[in-house]
């Protein structure tokens, strides 16, 4: 078996500094330990709360480098607005919406939405069309 020296550990922080997903994993994790703590004490403070502030507190102490969390933080932050569009809040709350009830939804909203614009189009025209007639 191999041992791990201060050069091998040294080399794998820096390895890992590099690796954005593992380091969105670890957050994940973060948040997920946080989120167990906070259910477990029955905390009024929402687990993603706890989780910043015992990373934040880990962060100044020095356990942890803010290398490790550079190349995840920007990743997750740069698609900060998936988690900021109402159908996407409404897709996590309800859980339904990705089974079958789902795909029912999305296929009357791909359907639906492109008939009703042909449709509005279309009364929009005849209007028109009107009013010209009745003006000539």
């Amino acid at each position: 078996m191999k041992q791990v020296t201060w050069r091998t550990g040294r080399r794998l922080r820096a390895q890992f500094a590099r690796q954005w997903g593992l380091q969105v994993m670890l957050l994940l994790a973060i948040w997920a330990l946080s989120e167990g703590m906070v259910r477990a004490l029955h905390l009024p403070i929402p687990g993603g709360i706890v989780g910043m502030g015992l990373l934040l507190v880990a962060l100044e102490c020095g356990v942890i480098s803010v290398r490790w969390f550079r190349h995840g933080a920007s990743r997750l932050l740069s698609h900060l607005i998936l988690f900021l569009i109402p159908a996407m809040l409404a897709v996590v709350n309800h859980h339904e919406l990705a089974s079958m009830t789902g795909l029912k939804l999305l296929a009357a909203v791909l359907i639906g939405t492109p008939l009703v614009m042909v449709g509005t189009a279309a009364v929009v025209e005849a209007g028109f069309r009107l009013r010209v007639c009745r003006a000539s």
